[in-house]
């Protein structure tokens, strides 16, 4: 390994190429498709290891480079993967990021149930921290929201896929605790799972914490306070 190189996220990647790379290949070059620009046409069928090439190159660049530095042109390069190929696979570089953010997530984070809300919360916190912590994850995140701020097409995945995916488990989260009597009555738990990503996110991409324990369970106690069911409410 370059001993210049950057290490930009602890932990070994996550993502298996499936088989040993092959040598990068030459791309062709579209005119007129921009970088970040999504093809008139997309082929879903996707080639297992070509896909799973084209994810563990973005992880690798991402732990090396960076998030900005990072272009499908490099991401072809490291895969071997043909740019147009990724092109018809994922609208653009964002998009490309976002499926690596969920893959490392399902990957590293388990269902938490541990049957009671404080439980749930402080697990749900510790586990998000840890995935910061350990995986490149952290970096695909905050790239992506980056990326949404200035364009529509990001947004808009960002919105109807990770933030939508997100609110679920929050959701499901808290519902449980609502069937099990822990939850206020008044709580509603779209807000209350909104919440829950602002306070964690914002260690991610506004504070930059050191994403311990200690941070998560303030954190999870501090959302319990507001909405558990008090001792003797109605």
């Amino acid at each position: 390994m370059n001993g210049s190189k950057r290490v930009l996220a602890r932990g070994p990647l996550l993502i298996s190429r499936g088989a040993e790379r092959k040598a990068p290949r030459a791309t062709t070059k579209r005119p007129s498709t921009a970088e970040g620009e999504a093809p008139k046409s997309v082929v879903t069928r996707r080639n297992p290891k070509t896909h799973l090439a084209v994810l563990a190159a973005a992880e690798e660049l991402l732990k090396e480079a960076g998030y900005t530095s990072i272009t499908i042109d490099r991401i072809a390069e490291r895969s071997g993967v043909a740019k147009a190929s990724i092109y018809r696979w994922w609208p653009n570089k964002a998009a490309v990021f976002m499926e690596l953010y969920m893959t490392i997530v399902r990957q590293a984070r388990k269902p938490v149930d541990t049957g009671t809300l404080e439980g749930d919360l402080r697990q749900h916190a510790r586990s998000a921290f840890h995935v910061f912590r350990t995986t490149a994850a952290g970096l695909a995140l905050a790239g992506f929201v980056a990326d949404a701020q200035s364009n529509p097409i990001t947004l808009k995945m960002l919105q109807e896929g990770v933030a939508t995916d997100i609110r679920k488990i929050n959701m499901d989260l808290l519902e449980r605790a609502r069937q099990r009597g822990e939850l206020n009555a008044w709580v509603s738990t779209a807000v209350a799972a909104d919440v829950m990503s602002g306070a964690l996110y914002h260690q991610l991409l506004i504070r930059r914490g050191q994403f311990s324990n200690a941070e998560a369970d303030q954190i999870a106690d501090l959302i319990l306070l507001g909405v558990r069911a008090q001792a003797g409410a109605p």
